[in-house]
């Protein structure tokens, strides 16, 4: 029987590997933020028509946040830009996002999109 030298190894592994291998933001099956990470702190922030961010000093050391939209939409971004009602990443009325890493949490921006302000709750977790 030949052995496998560790390049055919390596590229063996890679071909049989689960899809969290390929991706570092992807998650195995099953595996949910809160198993990863512990959560450290929580707030509520109301979004309206001026330009809101996670709070500095509720998030501090935060890797994740996990966050509820309730009662309006709003949009998003976190590449320093600011968002608008009609630009950026739309989040529906009771809906969920996550913000994985440092930069982008300290960078994240909100505003409401809808008619009414938006009620966002936030778990921080590291």
């Amino acid at each position: 029987m030949k052995r496998l030298t560790p390049l055919a190894l390596a590229v063996l592994l890679l071909v049989l590997a689960p899809s969290a291998w390929q991706s570092p933001s992807a998650q195995p099956s099953g595996i949910s933020t809160t198993s990863i990470y512990d959560a450290f702190a929580f707030e509520s922030i109301t979004v309206s028509t001026a330009v809101k961010s996670f709070t500095a000093a509720t998030m501090t050391n935060a890797r994740v946040a996990t966050c509820t939209t309730e009662t309006d939409s709003i949009r998003y971004r976190f590449d320093s830009g600011d968002p608008t009602s009609s630009v950026g990443h739309s989040v529906a009325a009771n809906s969920s996002l996550t913000v994985y890493g440092i930069n982008n949490l300290k960078n994240f921006k909100m505003i409401r999109s809808g008619s009414g302000d938006a009620t966002v709750r936030c778990t921080y977790s590291r």
